[in-house]
């Protein structure tokens, strides 16, 4: 396998060998990021092609210095992000309710995570779940808890109040719970049938 400064030093020549190495090692892991965005395969497939254009016109501004991957990752995640803020079928609602916040803090990340370990839910259900949720929900929890963001920087990104953005983040931990929770219902359930 070529190394890593080689296809970024070929790639920045326009080299196409260069250009096919790079996306041959390097897709499986973006079309991840993109997978966790979009709402289907044939959205998450157009971000990765448009993503991988962004990250071949922009190499040439990439100095080596930090993480190639976390480089590629951040203009992965901003195609996402242009792509959903062009579209207006994905619109952040103003929630003016008094909902009830989940500590920003890792306490209610790990509620979740400790919720669908325990559960032994497969990767693809989790996969589901996640394009289950509503896009600003997804949008959010992406961000803030995959991807590092803090509200103040999702408000400014997406053009929304920073009180929409915990608020949607809010929402889609509830969510997560409650469908890891039925799906665990439902295994148990199946778990008596079968011991009968």
């Amino acid at each position: 396998m070529i190394d890593d400064s080689k296809i970024i030093a070929g790639c920045k020549k326009n080299k196409h060998k260069f250009q096919m190495a790079l996306f041959e090692k390097y897709a499986p892991m973006l079309r991840a990021v993109c997978l966790r965005y979009a709402t289907n395969t044939a959205d998450a497939d157009d971000l990765l092609q448009e993503g991988f254009i962004k990250i071949l016109e922009n190499i040439s501004k990439y100095i080596e210095k930090g993480s190639f991957t976390a480089w590629m990752k951040r203009i992965m995640v901003n195609n996402a992000i242009n792509y959903y803020r062009k579209q207006s079928k994905y619109r952040f609602d103003e929630i003016n309710d008094n909902i009830h916040f989940l500590d920003d803090g890792e306490q209610s990340d790990n509620k979740i995570e400790t919720k669908i370990l325990n559960a032994n839910i497969k990767p693809e259900q989790i996969i589901d779940i996640f394009r289950e949720l509503p896009n600003g929900y997804r949008m959010v929890l992406n961000l803030y808890v995959i991807d590092g963001y803090s509200h103040n920087e999702i408000a400014e990104q997406l053009g929304i109040s920073v009180s929409t953005s915990k608020s949607q983040l809010s929402r889609a931990r509830k969510t997560l719970i409650k469908k890891t929770e039925i799906i665990i219902n439902h295994k148990q359930a199946q778990k008596t049938d079968n011991n009968r």
